[in-house]
């Protein structure tokens, strides 16, 4: 579902959605462990809530590219 709300959104133009969509796909990717897909899915939702100056939702998606990184162990 969470993947035709994306295609939707991107079809429609619907940046917010776009972002939230990415958002909750990297949060899925990355409960299933599959931390390079959570991480391009999360990166892509940063650029859009940079653009629309959404910080809350920007330091939610930091917030799991750091849990991304901490499960990796990559604590640099």
């Amino acid at each position: 579902m969470s993947q035709e709300n994306l295609a939707l959104c991107r079809k429609l133009g619907n940046i917010r959605g776009i972002a939230f969509s990415l958002h909750r796909l990297g949060g899925i990717a990355w409960a299933q462990a599959n931390y390079a897909m959570a991480q391009v899915l999360e990166e892509e939702a940063v650029q859009h809530f940079r653009a629309l100056h959404d910080d809350w939702s920007i330091a939610s998606s930091l917030e799991v590219l750091t849990s991304i990184a901490i499960d990796q162990g990559a604590y640099d």
